[in-house]
This record gives C-alpha cells, structure tokens and sequence, in this order.
C-alpha cells in the first residue's frame, strides 16, 4: 500500500459533480459553488495518497467506502488494489440518496 493511486470518476459521478456545482451557483453564486468543489476536489485527491482512510460500508457490494467533504458532501468509492485505482462510483450533496445511487451503479460488480 505504498506510493499513489490513480483516481477515477463513473460518468454519473462526474455529472454530480456539475449538478451540485449548478445547484450551489443558483442559491448563493458561482464563487461559493467554485469553493465548494474546491473542498470536494481537495478530499477526493487525498484518497490518491490514503484510499483506506475511510471503511467498508456493510451491506453494499464491492467494498463500497464513503467520506465526508466539505460540510455538506459525501464521496462513495471502492480501492481496486491490484489496478492501483481508486473509482469514485457517486458524490451527492445537501442530503440527497448515496446509498441508492451507489448500490445501482455497483450492482454489476
């Protein structure tokens, strides 16, 4: 478990990513939106240096893990140790249903 892992996004979780920026934008201006991915952006890139920092969720497949960013955000990923990746399988913002997006899109795995 030494040097960096790459990280990787579902298409689904990169447009989450754009719907939370232009949700934050709408209420309170681009400049917060900008910060609050920032704060997204900035605990996503520390699972590239410490991808255990976070447990495995019981009851969802494929060693699905979550993390708080920011006050408001939660990241769902799995480590895929022998490809050296972490993929970030969902993002949501403000309350809205990880769990559900994150058990559908791992479902296959």
């Amino acid at each position: 478990m030494t040097g960096q892992y790459s990280i990787l996004y579902l298409p689904e979780a990169v447009r989450e990513l754009v719907d939370i920026h232009d949700m934050i934008a709408a209420y309170v201006g681009i400049d917060i939106a900008g910060q609050k991915l920032a704060d997204i952006e900035a605990v996503t890139k520390s699972l590239a240096e410490m991808p255990y920092k976070a447990p495995i969720r019981d009851g969802f497949p494929s060693g699905l893990r979550t993390i708080p960013a920011g006050q408001k955000a939660v990241i769902c990923f799995i480590v895929d140790e022998e490809e050296r990746t972490v993929q970030i399988v969902a993002i949501s913002y403000a309350g809205s249903d990880w769990m559900s997006k994150a058990r559908d899109r791992l479902e296959p795995f």
